[in-house]
């Protein structure tokens, strides 16, 4: 959900972002041995994810090809969480995140957009733990195009790094985790500017003390 009012804030264009999720968490695990399989644990939930707002972003366009925006976003730990469990659909503790974004528009139009932010994340303990998960910082490129009204296509490269070090007693560091992802999207609006539909495929790579794999998001637009 996304809020963007007419009147400006401090010079700048703004809005406000609540994102809210729904998710599913599988783990189990099977003993092989002398021709016979013993599951050892098999657990699954499902429900509400952890939530994502955005107070403001402030967005100060400085001539018809290049803007800046500077962000503030949260995650709040609205998902389902128990630290003796596996399966948790939520992350268990608050992140705090900073991002700025420099927008560059070659037409003077919204035709074709590339796009550099850098984020930082500061998080918060994590529940049931004496850990406090590190700080990491985000550096995301972007080039889009709109091809007529109804249809733009995007390509979008990402890097992750660990930049700072856990605390607490639970912590374990053994190097500096870091992830690396590109893909692309595409958005087919069925009533310009009113109604439309999205798609992105991501897929990870080069990645450290993380998990790899690829992330397919399918979304409606809907513009009021």
């Amino acid at each position: 959900i996304v809020y963007a009012p007419r009147r400006k804030l401090l010079g700048a264009d703004w809005s406000t972002i609540l994102m809210l999720a729904y998710g599913e968490a599988g783990a189990n695990a099977r003993l092989t041995a002398f021709d016979q399989s013993v599951t050892l644990f098999d657990n699954s939930r499902r429900g509400p994810g952890d939530s994502y707002v955005v107070p403001a972003t402030l967005t100060w366009q400085l001539n018809p090809k290049l803007a800046l925006s500077a962000q503030y976003g949260l995650w709040i730990p609205t998902g389902r969480y128990d630290a003796d469990r596996a399966d948790n659909v939520g992350l268990g503790y608050w992140s705090h995140n900073l991002r700025g974004t420099v927008s560059w528009f070659p037409l003077g139009n919204p035709g074709i957009l590339l796009s550099a932010s850098v984020l930082h994340e500061v998080n918060s303990t994590k529940e049931g733990f004496a850990l406090r998960p590190p700080p990491h910082t985000a550096l995301e490129l972007g080039f889009s195009m709109a091809t007529s009204e109804r249809f733009l296509f995007a390509l979008m490269a990402n890097g992750l790094w660990e930049t700072g070090s856990g605390s607490g007693s639970q912590s374990a560091e053994d190097g500096r985790d870091r992830l690396f992802s590109a893909g692309g999207e595409v958005t087919y609006w069925f009533r310009p500017g009113r109604l439309g539909a999205t798609a992105r495929y991501l897929r990870e790579f080069a990645v450290r003390d993380r998990f790899e794999g690829s992330t397919l998001l399918a979304g409606l637009n809907v513009v009021f």
